[in-house]
């Protein structure tokens, strides 16, 4: 049998076990004792999570920076962070491209990252500050870790600019969801949709036609770079399972990760710099042109403060408003690339990016359709995902 219980938006229907007949008086009291147990607990779960939905106070606490966007509309939310990750990622894109290719000319790759890092440093330093610093949460070790991550990912990432075509590099960043289905087949045994395989099939296609033009019209292609960008990308899914952990167990803020983070990174990247002695004429370079390391602190505070918008909009508006914003923000980077920075471009470029991106949209619905199955599944919390822009409203009134 089942049992009916009011709840704001409608009725939820719990199922109570039938008690077997023939059973002892005091069978029947411990069953009756125990229906009336499980259900207190079902209404007293309900009542929360509704309470989590409907209260005006339970808005998440959105901020960028010191910047609190929490009593702003959803759409104002949305407009800001998403408008700030697409300024602050292409103003890095274009910045880090002519750095490397026409400021350093290719060279000095990890010498950038090291200022970088310091930047990164100085910055969640500053912000440290500005909220009241407080002792740190988790052990250094996980920051240890972390910053040989980060110092993979970030350095890596600008060596591979200096023999690949930056468009090619974008498009490499962007197939994170290829070695995560890679990953999830060889080591979970996981089974995949068929749109998540074509995804993935057009992906690798898109990159290898890409990776084809550059070998036949990019003077400083070299395969190195494709091996430098792959780990750059599994160096970055680390670490972002090593930040959550962090998040999660030790409830560090933001600002103590990015701090502690570039903090160990700094050190690593010292010893570098001086085995490869970029240390000493990366300095003596900027020394000497000034406007380089005006530059560098503008594409390292694009980056930071970019960051800090992507954050701000997963929290406000969710992971699919963010993975579209993500993925018009991959696509204008490349059309920026070719207008700031003329490059070879024809028809195997074109077609190369059209495959990648058509991949990148159909892995972006099959992500749709699961979060909605996801939400439907769930009777009460497709209810309660049904009520919040009607509180929204309410709140706004």
């Amino acid at each position: 049998r089942v049992e009916k219980m009011k709840v704001s938006n409608g009725e939820v229907s719990v199922p109570i076990p039938e008690t077997p007949p023939n059973t002892s008086n005091q069978a029947l009291d411990a069953a009756a004792a125990t229906n009336a147990s499980n259900l207190a607990q079902m209404r007293k779960e309900i009542a929360e999570l509704e309470a989590q939905v409907m209260k005006g106070g339970s808005r998440p606490q959105v901020s960028v920076l010191s910047w609190d966007l929490s009593e702003m509309s959803a759409t104002a939310q949305f407009a800001i962070c998403a408008g700030g990750v697409l300024v602050c990622y292409l103003s890095t894109g274009v910045l880090q491209e002519g750095l490397i290719r026409i400021d350093l000319d290719n060279e000095l790759a990890w010498y950038l990252t090291l200022c970088q890092f310091l930047a990164y440093f100085s910055f969640a330093g500053v912000q440290r500050l500005s909220r009241g610093a407080e002792r740190r949460k988790t052990p250094f070790s996980y920051y240890a870790l972390l910053g040989l991550l980060q110092v993979v990912t970030m350095g890596l990432s600008n060596l591979s600019v200096q023999v690949l075509n930056y468009p090619t590099q974008i498009l490499f960043k962007s197939a994170k969801p290829v070695p995560t289905m890679l990953f999830g087949v060889a080591y979970h045994r996981r089974r995949y949709s068929p749109s998540d395989l074509l995804a993935g099939v057009l992906m690798v296609v898109g990159m290898f036609v890409y990776c084809v033009a550059d070998a036949a019209n990019f003077s400083h292609f070299n395969p190195r770079g494709i091996v430098w960008v792959v780990t750059a990308i599994v160096a970055d899914a680390i670490s972002g399972a090593v930040q959550e952990k962090v998040s999660a167990q030790h409830k560090a803020p933001p600002d103590e990760v990015v701090f502690f983070t570039h903090l160990t990174g700094i050190v690593y990247l010292l010893v570098i710099c001086v085995g490869t002695k970029e240390m000493g004429e990366g300095a003596t370079f900027t020394l000497e042109k000034p406007h380089v390391f005006a530059k560098i602190v503008a594409y390292s505070l694009a980056g930071y403060l970019g960051a800090s918008f992507l954050k701000a909009l997963l929290k406000s508006s969710g992971a699919l408003a963010t993975l579209a914003t993500t993925t018009t923000r991959k696509v204008a980077a490349l059309g920026l690339s070719a207008a700031v920075y003329p490059k070879p471009f024809g028809a195997p470029y074109i077609g190369g990016a059209v495959a990648f991106f058509a991949g990148v949209l159909l892995h972006s619905s099959a992500v749709k359709v699961r979060l909605r199955a996801l939400a439907g599944g769930n009777t009460l919390m497709a209810r309660l995902l049904q009520a919040e822009p009607r509180r929204r409203r309410a709140v706004k009134q």
